[in-house]
């Protein structure tokens, strides 16, 4: 039996939340990416050869994934402003602190990045109702909608290229992404299906 047909939806999800890049770095408002500010991950050492290739090859097919995603955006907005965005859209409003908390910037970075999204009409502030000198930012139905529109970008650039995928294949990435998901998202792997007995012929009846 097939996979359910949003497989190009999970993976997507998988990608978004896996926040592999090339470099450890962090992301500007104009999309470009700072090295100072953190300082790069230390290497692991030893371990399981094999293990560690398999990785070193799934993080390779994350990143350029995510690099054909990127590609499908429409013009205007980097990276770091649509995650951003994102944020503002699935929490809804919050503070300042917290979307730089959630962002994992500084909150000087994300104040221009939040000017960029106020300035395209994505988001607005508001007065936060128990600080005065405080403001949130809230998302706007154009920020909605623009996220929806790049989703559905996102999803039918997938679709295509897993449709090119024989009905055997998709069976081996949905049990890829349950395994993905599972390491990314921290959602337990689903039980693997169990395997459909084949009808036997009937017996022969002697005359």
């Amino acid at each position: 039996m097939a996979p359910p047909i949003d497989d190009h939806g999970r993976l997507l999800k998988v990608i978004i939340k896996s926040n592999i890049h090339p470099v450890h770095t962090t992301a500007s408002p104009g999309g470009s990416r700072g090295l100072s500010q953190f300082p790069a991950p230390e290497r692991p050492g030893g371990g399981d050869p094999e293990l560690t290739a398999e990785a070193e090859r799934l993080r390779v097919v994350m990143i350029k994934l995510r690099r054909q995603l990127h590609r499908q955006d429409s013009p205007g907005l980097s990276v770091a402003l649509y995650s951003a965005l994102a944020t503002v859209v699935s929490r809804g409003e919050l503070s300042i602190g917290d979307l730089a908390e959630a962002e994992n910037l500084p909150p000087s970075a994300i104040t221009r990045i939040v000017d960029r999204l106020e300035e395209a009409g994505l988001v607005e502030r508001r007065p936060n109702p128990r600080d005065r000198r405080g403001v949130h930012v809230a998302p706007r139905a154009e920020g909605r909608q623009r996220l929806e529109e790049r989703r559905r970008t996102a999803n039918a650039w997938l679709a295509r290229r897993l449709a090119r995928l024989t009905a055997a294949q998709r069976v081996d990435l949905g049990q890829a992404l349950d395994l993905l998901e599972e390491v990314v998202l921290g959602c337990p792997a689903a039980e693997p299906p169990a395997p459909r007995e084949l009808p036997t012929a009937p017996a022969a009846v002697s005359p």
